[in-house]
């Protein structure tokens, strides 16, 4: 008879492996699915309202716009990181803002009215802000730095160990 199969892979958190990759590809595909939907009803409703070739052309003027600022706005950002630390500065909102600024060109690149939306609003300053700090307070609310609390004692008995007891063998 062939050999048991394998035990399973220890827990991830509270999730096996198999399950936590059920989740993520489920929430991926929703995702998907959902953003499609809104694409297609947009492109649908634009192109009923302007034609279906400037709706074509509309969509690559906005990747075309949005190629350009993502490059005048990363190169700043790229600036800016390197004099902070050429001054030996944290610049962590730095690197948080040119993430921001990369997804956003990602955005933009891909083709729909909707993640082209999503994109610009990356590139305006206060709401990269916020959207960083959105991101941070999700992270941070999930994986959160643990806090010790006045009443975290851990009692105990000891005993001291002579060392000399230990070589006299």
């Amino acid at each position: 008879p062939p050999p048991p199969p394998p035990p399973p892979p220890p827990p991830l958190f509270f999730f096996t492996h198999t399950r936590a990759y059920a989740m993520l590809r489920s929430l991926v595909g929703s995702e998907m699915c959902i953003r499609d939907s809104i694409e297609i009803s947009l492109f649908i409703e634009i192109g009923s309202n302007i034609g279906s070739f400037n709706t074509i052309c509309l969509i690559f003027l906005t990747a075309i716009i949005g190629v350009y600022f993502v490059r005048q706005q990363g190169l700043s950002t790229f600036q800016r990181l390197a004099n902070q630390i050429q001054k030996l500065e944290t610049p962590i909102q730095t690197v948080g803002e040119g993430l921001v600024i990369l997804l956003s060109g990602v955005l933009l690149i891909t083709p729909g009215f909707f993640t082209d939306a999503i994109g610009f609003l990356g590139l305006i300053p206060f709401t990269r802000i916020f959207f960083i700090k959105l991101v941070v307070t999700f992270i941070l609310s999930r994986y959160g730095v643990y806090k010790k609390k006045a009443d975290d004692t851990i009692e105990a008995d000891y005993f001291e160990i002579d060392e000399s007891e230990g070589d006299n063998k």
